[in-house]
């Protein structure tokens, strides 16, 4: 029981950091802050623009979570299993869904 806490807390960091749009973006934010001033757009993740810890990122991994959450609390001891890749596939449909294009822009 205790080794299995202590991967999942060893592994907090890492899942946050993914959370706010990616592992290479959230290292090297702070470095690239001092080099060129202010947050830098991370252009890791495809076509996706967006600043480390943008409201999209964090949208996305709060709505996995509670999706995941959902499934614990109301789904069938077979869907309880494999609550975490269908949250993960949950939230892949929603990425697929959204937009994630500036309104301001106008493209």
């Amino acid at each position: 029981g205790s080794c299995v806490f202590l991967i999942g807390a060893g592994l907090t960091a890492t899942g946050l950091k993914y959370w706010g749009g990616g592992v290479f973006c959230a290292e090297n934010d702070l470095s690239r802050s001092a080099a060129f001033g202010g947050p830098q757009m991370c252009t890791g993740n495809g076509d996706v623009v967006l600043s480390y810890g943008a409201p999209e990122y964090f949208g996305l991994g709060l709505s996995v979570l509670i999706f995941l959450a959902f499934v614990q609390v109301v789904g069938s001891p077979f869907l309880k299993n494999c609550s975490v890749a269908l949250a993960l596939f949950f939230g892949y449909f929603v990425a697929g869904m959204s937009s994630y294009e500036d309104p301001a822009s106008g493209e």
